[in-house]
């Protein structure tokens, strides 16, 4: 994967340390959520099953204090527990 996480709490912005941190699991399907996969494509990649995923997504919402998943997308990239690689997206 061309993605890497890190989990940085002390970033201004929303209050994670009262939050569980995120599971592996939780982190590959932020990992194919910011690719915009959908959820029968992250469960087809992760081999889990379409329950499985759903049940991340609500996590990963909530653990963001987001309200759905494109803000999530955001949140996560902004606070660093989703890091882009650059290099896959072209220069404008």
């Amino acid at each position: 994967m061309s993605r890497f996480f890190k989990q940085n709490i002390d970033e201004p912005g929303p209050d994670f340390r009262g939050r569980q941190a995120f599971s592996s699991i939780e982190l590959n399907v932020l990992s194919l959520l910011v690719r915009a996969l959908s959820n029968q494509r992250m469960a087809e990649e992760l081999d889990l099953r379409f329950e499985s995923i759903k049940t991340c997504m609500k996590n990963i919402i909530s653990k963001l204090a987001s309200t759905n998943r494109s803000e999530a997308v955001v949140d996560a990239i902004k606070y660093d527990f989703v890091i882009t690689d650059d290099s896959e997206y072209p220069e404008d």
